[in-house]
């Protein structure tokens, strides 16, 4: 029996005695014989972990189904398929061959081990500290080098295994593989442009020049030269081919474009979640009309579109704020609506429902509320923030609070608000703002008095259209306003207020938006307490969910009582969840595939507690591989890296270039070009280049603006002698229209023998039309060739179409714009 102080020897002999040359001490002392046998002890015990390392290795492969690179290349030289099966099969030989080897080196190691016990306790502590370091190094050089053998296995074509986990096929239609297959990978796929528009490309390049051209050149042939060079970059990016592969082949996208044109189906976003849903159209439009039936928050109305209406009381409020110094000039031209939209309602299904029932969802994003009604919101941040006692902002917050608490004998409880938004009660909301900010004289930057006109203007009686039908919410918040979070946060915290002496009888009470944490003494005390939440106002309804076995899931954590009373977390998901992400094989740029992993990993770190957080980390390991991740790539941008301070330097003006991904190699090629380009000529600008992505093609199920409602675009105007015009409108494309070709010029033209009006029009089509007399059909005479929402893009996209078609009716437009590089017609 060994006594308690040879113990304490033997630890301090391993703690200071090192395994550094091992071999050369061990030679000093022992006979050659023994030190063979060592030898071969040694590279056994390596020859044993590289085999249990492999075997882990493997079953892992046929665990995630992501196999070594030369199990394909092995499969294509004996002309068999690469199926997960044949995968699977070259696996199972490979696991074979290691036990039978293993069990042969253990065998022999068993042999050998005695060998030890002839050596002396300083030599043995030494070689055993040696073999150690050799095993971890061995070990550590293994992994690497089977994770490096699954680099880029993924990008054989492998679709999602279980599809209809993905795809739900609510429709009477019948998918075919092909097009089962290319939507499994979900709605935010984005695929291989089919064609590159020229005229946006040069634009973004001129206005690069445009946002660079204030600084001073290095010198005049500098400036010359890269105005050249810019124009060279633009051609090169445009003919460059695209090598990247993506996931969809042309036969998927054959598929898919077939998919489309049957009208009789709509495919969907789940309200919750990732994935597909696919609806009959008929289906889709009774369940959002029974939805706009509810005349005690809908109404029908026959009245003709008043966007142009609203637009101007917009102004006029603007307008008003801009005399009274309240806001400047460019903030004025910024908040002006110009050209907006009605909006338009659709709906998302709740697939974790019963009769999949939809999410009314109003889009807002280009009506002439949008941009003032996210103004007003952040003018309120302040005082949002001055109530949100009770309120936490993400996840990352809760998780700082719960490592103090212990709640042993305490009952954990969350809480949900049936539809808050659309239950708020707006002018009770308002009021109460506004009492607050006067009682608490926050300081604003415009008064009281704007700041209320400007909420109801924005939320009040907003119209919308469904279906070419327009209506009118009467109740609650405008669906989809930017202001709806920020007064249903605020309407909450006004509650609270009127319960704060209950709250205060909690251990923990706390919300994001509408979902509530509550710890409580007891299950009574909160049950007292919904109940009193549920009479204390006429729009409120509040729903619960109790802890069970300990456990309480609450926004993305979930929650479990330990027996000493601490909180143990980890990553709480919905059933809705399906596992899937942005897959590898998405064209997208390779810095947003980094982000995620990062993202994931990150996330599991700052929520889970130290004895959830390796099996987290699996899951996100194994949840990235079945979304084509490699395993390099996961494990190369999984690591935790320490947070490195930003070195001073000479700040330098931000130039920005957005240009349509081609890939990543094309797309660092063109980024270091330009840099290139920049540094030479002017030292004082940084470039950031951005890159828009598209989508799989999926029919849109909000309506399509008609010619005359599109506005921000460019034109065409064909004369039926071939004289053609281009131009631009910011507005409504029909306004712009009846100026070109007025009432009394379509008057004339079909009766031209009326009196002669002496007119003299400012517009060049019209100056023609009158002077011809050619005869038109105005409803097929212009055509829009370009959109964007950018005023300063959509001048330059306006003088590139006019050189590049030579219009005859657009000499007075030599002056309205210059292009600033050197383009061929």
């Amino acid at each position: 029996m060994i006594s308690s102080r040879e113990i304490c020897l033997l630890n301090a002999l391993f703690k200071f005695i090192k395994g550094t040359n091992c071999f050369n001490f061990l030679k000093r002392r022992l006979p050659k014989d023994t030190i063979r046998l060592l030898n071969r002890l040694l590279n056994l015990r390596c020859k044993i972990v590289i085999q249990r390392e492999r075997l882990r290795f493997y079953r892992n492969c046929i665990e995630n189904k992501h196999y070594p690179i030369s199990f394909y290349k092995s499969l294509r030289r004996n002309k068999s398929k690469s199926s997960l099966s044949n995968l699977q099969h070259l696996a199972e030989l490979e696991i074979d061959e290691i036990n039978d080897k293993l069990s042969k080196f253990i065998e022999t190691h068993q042999r050998l081990n005695p060998v030890l016990d002839n050596l002396s306790l300083v030599c043995r502590i030494k070689f055993t500290v040696f073999c150690n370091d050799m095993v971890k190094k061995t070990i550590s050089s293994t992994e690497e080098k089977l994770t490096k053998s699954l680099k880029d296995s993924n990008h054989t074509l492998e679709f999602p295994q279980d599809i209809h986990k993905h795809i739900i096929n609510l429709s009477t239609c019948t998918l075919s593989q092909l097009q089962l297959e290319a939507l499994s990978y979900g709605m935010k796929y984005k695929t291989i442009p089919m064609k590159i528009n020229k005229m946006e490309v040069q634009s973004q390049y001129e206005n690069l020049y445009d946002q660079i051209s204030d600084l001073t050149p290095s010198n005049k042939d500098n400036l010359d030269w890269f105005k050249v060079k810019l124009v060279d970059i633009s051609h090169q990016f445009l003919n460059a081919r695209i090598h990247q592969k993506n996931g969809l082949s042309k036969e998927h996208h054959a598929a898919l474009k077939e998919l489309i044109q049957k009208d009789n189906l709509v495919i969907l976003k789940p309200d919750k979640g990732e994935g597909v849903v696919i609806m009959n159209k008929s289906d889709y439009q009774n369940k959002m009309n029974d939805i706009l039936k509810d005349q005690s928050k809908f109404l029908l109305d026959n009245a003709t579109d008043n966007v142009l209406l609203v637009e101007k009381q917009i102004n006029r409020q603007l307008q008003i704020l801009l005399m009274h110094g309240f806001i400047n000039e460019k903030l004025y031209k910024q908040l002006k609506p110009i050209g907006s939209h009605t909006p338009q309602l659709y709906g998302l299904p709740k697939i974790h429902k019963t009769g999949n029932p939809l999410r009314p969802i109003l889009d807002m994003s280009n009506s002439p509320y949008h941009k003032i009604a996210k103004w007003i919101t952040e003018v309120l941040t302040p005082v949002r923030d001055s109530l949100s006692n009770h309120s936490v902002k993400s996840s990352f917050d809760l998780t700082e609070m719960l490592d103090t608490l212990n709640i042993k004998e305490k009952v954990m409880c969350s809480i949900d608000i049936e539809s808050l938004f659309t239950n708020v009660p707006l002018h009770e909301t308002v009021d109460f703002i506004c009492d607050y900010i006067t009682s608490n004289g926050i300081n604003l930057p415009i008064p009281v008095t704007y700041i209320k006109d400007i909420i109801l203007m924005c939320t009040e009686n907003i119209r919308f259209t469904f279906q070419e039908k327009a209506y009118k919410q009467i109740d609650g918040v405008a669906m989809g306003s930017p202001l709806g979070p920020l007064l249903a946060d605020i309407f909450m915290s006004k509650l609270e207020k009127q319960m704060q002496g209950m709250l205060g009888g909690f251990m923990l009470y706390k919300r994001y938006v509408d979902d509530t944490l509550i710890i409580g003494n007891n299950s009574e005390s909160i049950e007292n307490f919904i109940t009193l939440f549920n009479h204390i106002h006429p729009n409120i309804r509040v729903t619960s969910e109790l802890e069970s076995n300990n456990k309480l899931g609450f926004l993305d954590i979930t929650m479990t009582r330990r027996n000493d009373g601490t909180i143990q977390r980890s990553i709480f998901r919905k059933q809705t969840w399906t596992g899937q992400y942005l897959h590898f094989t998405s064209f997208v740029p390779i810095q947003y595939k980094r982000s995620l992993v990062k993202c994931l990993f990150s996330r599991a770190r700052k929520i889970c507690t130290s004895d959830t957080l390796m099996d987290e980390l699996r899951h996100v390991h194994s949840v990235l591989l079945a979304n084509g991740y490699p395993e390099s790539f996961i494990t190369c941008h999984s690591k935790e890296k320490p947070h490195l301070e930003k070195t001073a330097s000479v700040p330098k003006k931000a130039i920005f270039i957005n240009l349509p991904f081609k890939g990543d190699q094309i797309m660092q090629l063109t980024t270091q070009r330009l840099r290139s380009a920049i540094k030479r000529t002017f030292y004082a600008a940084s470039l950031f280049l951005t890159c828009r992505t598209f989508s799989i093609p999926v029919p849109t199920i909000k309506g399509r603006n008609s010619v005359d409602s599109t506005s921000n675009c460019i034109y065409k105007f064909t004369c039926s002698c071939g004289d053609t015009y281009i131009g631009r409108t910011n507005r409504m494309f029909q306004c712009r229209r009846k100026e070109h070709i007025p009432k009394w010029l379509v008057n004339h033209i079909e009766n031209p023998n009326a009196i002669n009006l002496n007119r003299n029009p400012a517009s060049s089509i019209a100056k023609h039309l009158l002077m011809s007399g050619h005869k038109i059909n105005i409803n097929d005479c212009f055509t829009i060739i370009s959109h964007n929402s950018n005023s300063r893009l959509l001048k330059v996209m306006e003088a590139l179409w006019i050189n590049h078609i030579q219009p005859k009716l657009c000499v007075q437009k030599s002056i309205d714009f210059n292009l600033r590089l050197p383009w061929t017609a």
